[in-house]
């Protein structure tokens, strides 16, 4: 038996997640073998529009999505730091993927070309 892959994780920010939700295709991140589609809970904020909000709900219990806290102190500060120059969802999703999880920003051309999460 093969080992299994670890699954690349990629961080969605708030415009991906609405683009998807206009188009109807939050369930396309689910078909996409070996990547994981995690948001912070600044994106899940973000998204106020209640339909937008109520199809993020879905995706989320459905599990295309899953909703990631912002626990850890380099996260945090980092999270500080980009929030001087940037908005809350940017901020978290960049802080989350540049905090030593391995994981891809949402902009990463990088993320298609083989890293992976090594947690």
């Amino acid at each position: 038996m093969a080992a299994s892959i670890p699954a690349r994780v990629v961080v969605v920010d708030t415009s991906v997640v609405i683009n998807l939700v206009h188009v109807n295709r939050l369930d396309i991140l689910g078909r996409l073998d070996g990547w994981e589609f995690v948001v912070p809970e600044q994106i899940v904020e973000e998204v106020s529009e209640p339909s937008q909000a109520a199809m993020l709900m879905d995706a989320l219990i459905a599990g295309p999505l899953r909703k990631e806290p912002s626990t850890k102190t380099a996260e945090l500060e980092i999270y500080a730091e980009l929030r001087q120059v940037m908005g809350r969802g940017e901020a978290a999703c960049l802080a989350m993927a540049q905090s030593g999880t391995g994981w891809l920003p949402p902009t990463s051309v990088a993320g298609f070309c083989g890293k992976e999460n090594r947690d």
